[in-house]
């Protein structure tokens, strides 16, 4: 297929194998995201704002 001609029936039936032989390879294995906190991330930085529970108490006159 390099030589600029068509492919051959071999020649696709050869590829095709390559990709399916591929696709079947097990991938590597990856770590999983770590989910714990960590101990020195506990302070709130300044640029961070956090509401009080009371901002999202339902009442009557929002409508809620």
């Amino acid at each position: 297929m390099n030589r600029g001609g068509h492919a051959t029936y071999t020649a696709l039936k050869r590829i095709m194998a390559a990709i399916d032989s591929d696709a079947k390879k097990p991938r590597p294995l990856t770590p999983a995201a770590s989910t714990r906190k960590r101990e020195g991330d506990t302070a709130v930085g300044p640029d961070v704002f956090v509401r009080d529970a009371s901002h999202y108490e339902i009442s009557e006159e929002t409508g809620r």
